[in-house]
């Protein structure tokens, strides 16, 4: 395997953990439709990289720490309360604030109020009393994945694919490099997980998108070249570069 993708199977072994805060259980428990969506998003979830736990969202309670909270229906009430660095996106009801919400446009539940969405009130029922248009809305749309939602999730999941804990030694460094196809010339200046390049000017543009594409996938804090810049700057502790042949044959470095 391509030390490559050594390096991003064991950065993504601690998988991120998502919490799913389900719906009110009145119109969960015994419900084929809402059994199948709970399970379609918890395979969404696993397939975007997740540890996936459902929490039951009951009123005055907290669901575990988690990097992603999916709050569905009454569920989206306990995303107010996610803790610092945790992400949040509502399914299928009306959002808080800056809580990002997704809904299927033939979903009643965002038209809601919270008061009435807190008695428990049912589709048709909350229909009749807002006076809504019944022929808009359909009842099982509350319990169906969006092609909308499968977006916004993917988004939130791509935010964690940055790998996390030890960053790559040198010698790692260098064999990424020489895997991508890097010439010699091309330099990673290195501290930790904080890393740029010196490219040179005599290199075309594939070779510039090939070394950035490789710096954001191997480091955590990785900075775009600056070709203002000539050197290794006051921060890097590590010139790295491949073990390929250099294409500017009269730079001696090493």
């Amino acid at each position: 395997m391509p030390l490559l993708d050594i390096l991003l199977k064991s950065a993504k072994a601690e998988a991120p953990r998502a919490v799913v805060i389900k719906g009110n259980p009145k119109y969960i428990e015994g419900n084929p439709q809402a059994d199948a969506f709970y399970e379609a998003l918890r395979q969404e979830l696993t397939d975007a990289g997740y540890q996936t736990d459902f929490d039951p969202g009951e009123p005055f309670t907290e669901p575990p720490a988690a990097d992603l909270w999916v709050g569905h229906s009454r569920g989206i009430d306990r995303l107010r309360f996610a803790p610092p660095g945790t992400r949040v996106l509502g399914i299928g009801g009306a959002g808080h604030g800056k809580i990002p919400v997704v809904n299927h446009p033939r979903d009643v539940s965002p038209h809601i109020p919270s008061e009435l969405f807190a008695e428990g009130i049912d589709h048709d029922a909350a229909i009749a009393k807002l006076g809504l248009n019944p022929d808009d809305f359909d009842k099982g749309s509350h319990y169906e994945l969006t092609d909308e939602m499968r977006k916004a999730l993917r988004t939130l999941a791509a935010a964690n694919e940055k790998k996390a804990g030890l960053p790559p030694s040198v010698p790692e460094i260098r064999r990424a490099m020489t895997e991508a196809g890097l010439p010699r010339d091309v330099r990673f200046y290195v501290n930790g997980n904080r890393a740029t390049a010196f490219l040179g000017d005599w290199h075309e543009d594939d070779v510039c998108g090939k070394a950035c594409a490789l710096g954001k996938k191997l480091f955590d804090e990785w900075e775009d070249p600056d070709d203002t810049e000539i050197g290794m700057p006051d921060w890097a502790k590590h010139d790295v570069a491949s073990e390929t042949k250099r294409l500017d044959t009269s730079d001696a470095s090493v």
